[in-house]
């Protein structure tokens, strides 16, 4: 009878694809928080090109405004710092993001041992019935071989188990 295939280490298993699943998940936030900062640093870029442009256009004026201008230069020093500061931000965001991804690798490649482990028993499993199969089937035949009399040969009784006679084969004419 065929014994159904258990894995052993299906829990270990389980337990690593979840962490796989942690670490895919980890990497996805660190992406997301990547492209939060890139996306601040574009936005801040953009703003400091308007207050250039608007700073420009209150220096060409008839008449200069110097709280205007001063509010200005105070205005682009502060968005030069937050840029700076968001690529030191972006800096780290991308070493975090690196090393989520080594983490995902690592527990991916701790799976994918226990999955080709699984793989290799299951293999194992299904060569072992396959021989089971096979050595039921050679048994099959032979008792089948056992029960039938020799070509030519007419059994005569179970009980004395003697053959006698001499049948015809297949295409000859008896005498």
């Amino acid at each position: 009878m065929a014994v159904k295939f258990r894995f052993r280490l299906d829990a270990v298993r389980k337990l690593r694809q979840m962490e796989q699943d942690v670490r895919r998940r980890a990497v996805a936030e660190a992406v997301q928080a990547l492209a939060r900062v890139e996306a601040r640093i574009a936005r801040l870029s953009q703003e400091l090109k308007q207050t250039l442009a608007q700073r420009r256009d209150a220096q060409q004026a008839p008449r200069l405004d110097l709280t205007c201008l001063r509010g200005h230069q105070f205005y682009q020093g502060w968005l030069q710092r937050r840029i700076l500061e968001s690529d030191v931000e972006m800096g780290e965001r991308r070493k975090s993001l690196q090393e989520e991804r080594a983490r995902l690798a690592d527990a991916s490649k701790r799976l994918k041992v226990i999955e080709k482990l699984r793989e290799r028993q299951w293999n194992r499993h299904q060569e072992e019935l396959r021989r089971e199969d096979q050595a039921e089937q050679d048994e099959v035949a032979a008792q089948t071989s056992l029960r039938r009399p020799p070509d030519g040969l007419i059994h005569v009784g179970a009980a004395t188990g003697l053959l006698v006679g001499v049948t015809p084969r297949r295409g000859e004419v008896p005498c």
